[in-house]
C-alpha cells in the first residue's frame, strides 16, 4: 500500500509526479475546511501547505503525520509549531524556491514606482499622451537601499542594486557573519542607520517575537519625508495604526 499525504492545496502538476515517482499517493483536500483537513489527515505521513493554517486540531488528528510541509519559504502561516514539536513532527520549508522571485518584484516595485510606470501605462490604454511626461521620474542608479535581513532574499536584492544599479546598500542583519557579506554591502550595526540615510528600506525577514511590530511611528519619523518603505516579509512586522498615520501625514 502506497504511503500517502496530504495536499491542503493544490500544487503543480510536476510536484504530484515527484510523489508518485517516489512511491506516493497523494490526496487533494477538495476544500479548505477544517473538518475536510481533518477527516483526511488521518491516513497520511506527511502534509503538504501553502498558506492554509494547520492548526492544533488538524496535527492531533494526523495519527501517523511525520511531516509537515511549507510550501514557500515562511512557517508562521502554515503550521502551530508549537503543537508540532510537542507531537514530534518534522517542519520543513523550502527557502530558496521564490528567493530570486521576491527579489526580483522588489526591485521591480522601486522601478515602478521612480518611473511612473503605472500611470503611463494607465494614460497609455486612455489615450492620454499628454499626461505621459517625465515629471516627479527618477532615477534609481546611485540612490541608497537599506536591506534590513541579508539572508537568501536580502543579499539577492542587495546584489542586483549594488551590481546592477550602482546604488549604495547599506545592510543590517545581527545574524550574517560579516566574513561572508560581500564588499558591495556596507553591514551596520546600527539598525537606525537604515532608516536614517536610505532612499529606500525594504523589510526581508521571517514573522518572529523580535521582528513583530519592528518598524513603528518612531521609524517613520527617522526615515527621509521621500524614503520608499517596501515590506516583502510578513504585515505584522509593521504596527499598522502607525503605518496608517504616517502616511495621512504624508512622512
Amino acid at each position: 500500500m502506497a504511503r500517502k499525504v496530504l495536499l491542503a492545496q493544490d500544487v503543480d502538476p510536476s510536484g504530484k509526479r515527484l510523489l508518485e515517482d517516489n512511491g506516493f499517493e497523494w490526496i487533494l483536500a477538495p476544500k479548505e475546511d477544517e473538518k475536510t483537513i481533518i477527516d483526511l489527515i488521518a491516513d497520511c505521513e506527511a502534509v503538504f501547505s501553502k498558506t492554509y493554517f494547520l492548526n492544533e486540531n488538524i496535527l492531533k488528528a494526523g495519527k501517523k503525520l511525520k511531516v509537515v510541509a511549507k510550501h514557500g519559504a515562511g512557517i508562521d502561516n502554515v503550521v502551530d509549531l508549537k503543537t508540532a514539536t510537542k507531537l514530534g513532527i518534522y517542519v520543513v520549508r523550502t527557502p530558496l524556491a521564490n528567493a530570486d522571485s521576491v527579489a526580483e518584484h522588489t526591485v521591480g516595485g522601486m522601478l515602478a514606482f521612480n518611473q511612473k510606470i503605472i500611470q503611463m501605462h494607465n494614460a497609455t490604454k486612455v489615450a492620454d499622451f499628454a499626461q505621459q511626461e517625465c515629471g516627479d521620474m527618477h532615477e534609481i542608479k546611485e540612490k541608497t537601499i537599506g536591506i534590513i535581513g541579508l539572508g537568501n532574499i536580502g543579499s539577492r536584492v542587495a546584489k542586483i542594486c549594488a551590481l546592477g544599479f550602482d546604488m549604495k546598500v547599506i545592510g543590517y542583519d545581527p545574524y550574517v557573519n560579516i566574513k561572508n557579506i560581500p564588499d558591495y554591502i556596507d553591514q551596520v550595526s546600527d539598525i537606525n542607520r537604515v532608516y536614517e540615510e536610505s532612499d529606500y528600506i525594504t523589510l526581508h525577514l521571517a514573522a518572529t517575537p523580535e521582528t513583530i511590530d519592528m518598524v513603528s511611528e518612531k521609524q517613520f519619523d527617522l526615515m527621509k519625508k521621500s524614503a520608499i518603505f517596501i515590506n516583502q516579509a510578513r504585515g505584522n512586522l509593521v504596527v499598522e495604526d502607525d503605518l496608517i498615520k504616517a502616511l495621512k501625514k504624508r512622512k
